[in-house]
């Protein structure tokens, strides 16, 4: 007979490992370990929204990955505020972060084509986000393999980098406290 045991701390000290490998400090910011680009996306939204529950609304770059829509309609479905915005509108008018309401909580976005791999400037519209405090919810597919490995996080960023089909990471400022709404039951 085998028992199946829940091993929620595995998760967590998974975490702690990866964080230290990164060499963040306790304050500066943390990494996750997600089944997966889809559940990484899926998890920092739902975390942010169950962390910041005043921030009603938020924005994603729509058609960057297919990845964006399935946690967009979750959190419509709670009734959450969320917008769709261009891409043009993120690579060319990177002003447009200025007229943000306050309550908006975080733009998704992906630095690169999942497809092609183009890689896009948003260089300008994350610093504006960031310097907003609004949360930069930044994903790679591919482009973090030809990065340099970041050595610092900004408070308000959140990575969340492709490692296999089933692995991603997730690399989170220090005002970015998420906790897990299904890994810790997971196997890891």
């Amino acid at each position: 007979m085998k028992i199946a045991f829940d091993t929620p701390l595995k998760w967590q000290r998974v975490n702690e490992a990866l964080t230290d490998d990164f060499g963040f400090k306790p304050r500066e910011g943390t990494a996750h370990l997600y089944r997966g680009l889809r559940h990484a996306i899926l998890e920092a939204t739902m975390g942010l929204v169950r962390t910041y529950p005043h921030k009603t609304k938020a924005y994603y770059v729509r058609g960057q990955t297919p990845y964006f829509e399935r946690a967009m309609r979750v959190l419509a479905a709670d009734g959450f505020d969320v917008q769709p915005i261009d891409l043009s509108t993120a690579l060319n008018q990177p002003e447009w972060v200025d007229q943000v309401p306050s309550e908006t909580g975080f733009v998704l976005y992906a630095w690169d084509d999942p497809l092609l791999g183009q890689v896009y400037p948003l260089e300008e519209f994350q610093k504006r986000l960031i310097d907003k405090k609004i949360f930069s919810l930044e994903v790679s597919h591919q482009r973090h393999f030809f990065q340099p490995r970041p050595e610092k996080i900004e408070r308000f960023q959140l990575k969340l980098c492709a490692l296999e089909e089933d692995l991603a990471v997730g690399l989170f400022g220090a005002r970015a406290k998420i906790s897990g709404l299904s890994c810790d039951s997971l196997v890891w």
